[in-house]
């Protein structure tokens, strides 16, 4: 499944950016196991960069898909700590004075005005993710997808690390704005097959009186699952982790009784 990829309104530093890309990293290909509803949440393993790069370059309608972001890397003066923390945190006292200089010289510059056309909702930690919720609420109700990569550190298997829960917010404050259900696609980034597996979905509809927190949990569980389960029941190959690694670290769908080192 896949639909007509245009950037012809984006400035022309972001097409020669998304040309170049185009030349130089694969293409990947969408499988799903059902039609997909638009205006959904697509929630999937980050597999470092490819998670993000894949879903904006191939996933669907790139003009019609909306990532969460996390809002340093859009800000230029938060983005070249953030990538030191986040991106190089592991790299060796020998290389890290590269990335440094990488960090606070092309990232600092590049990145931020590009996550800001490509589509992106930027995600705080402070009061600014009230905006987050109402740029993701406006673009679900105009059927836009919503792509979000919740993983954190703390590792769950060999296929996907534990999710941050609060992304399952946006449903509640969806059902109670527009009266709506709201569907959450589990997806596996496999970037050894140049695809993007996306399984069943799980709903929000907003008619029970469960405890929301419980809510979260039930929701996160099954995508974390449904993930696991797509990615072990795919043909042998390396997992590309959240946490960045060595290739020869990474661990195979098939090893189910390990989980990636961090080391």
């Amino acid at each position: 499944m896949k639909k007509q990829k245009k950037f012809y309104d984006k400035p022309c530093y972001i097409r020669f950016v998304y040309h170049l890309l185009n030349i130089f990293y694969k293409e990947f290909t969408i499988e799903t196991e059902e039609e997909i509803v638009n205006g959904s949440i697509f929630v999937g393993n980050h597999s470092q960069a490819h998670g993000p790069l894949s879903t904006a370059m191939y996933f669907r309608d790139v003009n019609h898909r909306y990532i969460w972001t996390i809002g340093e890397v859009c800000n230029r003066k938060e983005a070249a700590d953030y990538a030191m923390e986040d991106f190089w945190r592991n790299k060796s006292k020998w290389t890290k004075w590269f990335y440094y200089i990488i960090a606070h010289t092309l990232f600092k510059w590049i990145a931020p005005p590009i996550f800001k056309n490509v589509n992106t909702i930027p995600v705080y930690k402070d009061a600014r993710l009230r905006r987050t919720f109402q740029m993701t609420l406006e673009k679900m109700h105009q059927k836009e997808d919503i792509v979000i990569f919740p993983e954190y550190r703390e590792e769950k298997n060999n296929i996907v690390n534990c999710f941050q829960k609060h992304f399952i917010d946006t449903a509640r404050l969806y059902y109670k704005k527009y009266h709506e259900p709201v569907l959450f696609y589990p997806m596996y980034v496999c970037p050894e097959f140049r695809k993007i597996y996306i399984g069943k979905p799980i709903a929000y509809s907003g008619d029970t009186h469960q405890n929301f927190d419980e809510i979260r949990e039930e929701i996160c569980t099954y995508l974390e699952d449904e993930i696991t389960k797509i990615g072990r029941s795919l043909p042998e190959h390396k997992v590309v982790p959240y946490i960045n690694s060595k290739r020869k670290q990474r661990l195979s769908n098939k090893d189910v009784d390990k989980v990636p080192s961090q080391s």
